[in-house]
């Protein structure tokens, strides 16, 4: 079964479809690969994976990357082909251009992911070989503060960094977005539960954002939001410990639906201050946070 975890210990989770079946798979430093397929409970998958501090599926196999264990900072181990169940004794390598250890990878398409150390990165291409991949190094750069820092906004993977900076990479080269709120973020930063930090993208019609929530010294979460097209930061603080978050958008709203936003009509100010806004062709982004009282 599922051991338990720490607060900075975050579950890392894919869909893997084999068979016809689509599997939910999910790790984390202190629990092996497991899988769930919509009913019942998790079970650990066959092959005897290990426990990673994340994961990414491309080229029809699952990618592990910072292999817990006996120490194995550098290693990324991977399955068989369209088989979640098999993992071979050779079917990895170490990525030890640079000291730094593996923190996690996103993908930027079916057959290629990046994978980020805490001080450079690598691209992960699918080849017709005998190793499945080529790990191409690509730059030294301040990783990401936790797998869950890394955020694919647009196909462009945006993090932020072990320096408090927030960089972007669109596969070719890392750029930084914006380094303007990195004192403030040192002074509030309570770094031994930087694993904690996350981040999600919130794409609207009227702008593009991506925004990380870290921990403070006061065991709530702070947040910045940065829009990814000027690269304008700004902080927030929250009274509550932020454990995930997300956007969402509603549309197509009627007469008769319009209680399902607000029982009142002074509460629907809340959804749309105008009456256009309420239709269906204005659709509204929403922001919700996730979290628990302190």
């Amino acid at each position: 079964g599922w051991v338990a975890s720490t607060d900075n210990q975050l579950v890392r989770s894919i869909t893997f479809t084999q068979g016809g079946t689509d599997y939910l798979l999910a790790t984390n430093t202190s629990n092996a690969l497991m899988e769930w397929t919509g009913s019942g409970v998790f079970t650990a998958t066959g092959g005897s994976p290990p426990a990673a501090r994340d994961l990414v599926a491309v080229g029809n196999r699952i990618l592990l990357m910072g292999i817990q264990g006996t120490s194995f900072p550098y290693r990324v181990q991977w399955s068989g082909f369209k088989d979640r169940t098999s993992w071979s004794s050779v079917g990895f390598t170490e990525l030890r251009e640079t000291s730094g250890y593996v923190v996690g990878g996103a993908n930027f398409g079916p057959n290629t992911a990046a994978v980020y150390k805490d001080d450079s990165i690598y691209l992960a291409t699918v080849q017709a070989a005998v190793e499945p991949f080529q790990f191409q190094y690509v730059a030294m750069v301040p990783g990401p503060l936790s797998p869950a820092a890394i955020v694919n906004v647009l196909g462009v993977h945006y993090w932020m960094g072990e320096d408090f900076s927030i960089y972007q990479f669109d596969g070719a080269e890392p750029k930084l977005v914006s380094s303007g709120l990195v004192n403030t973020v040192q002074q509030n930063i309570s770094y031994a539960d930087r694993d904690e930090t996350f981040g999600f993208p919130q794409v609207t019609q009227d702008f593009r954002e991506v925004w990380f929530f870290y921990p403070n010294r006061s065991e709530t979460f702070n947040g910045i939001s940065c829009n990814i097209i000027t690269g304008a930061v700004n902080h927030h603080v929250f009274a509550d410990a932020i454990t995930a978050g997300s956007d969402w958008r509603m549309g197509g709203r009627t007469i008769d639906g319009l209680d399902a936003f607000s029982s009142t009509i002074d509460g629907l100010d809340s959804v749309s201050s105008t009456i256009n806004g309420l239709d269906g062709t204005a659709p509204i982004e929403q922001l919700g946070l996730l979290g628990t009282n302190a």
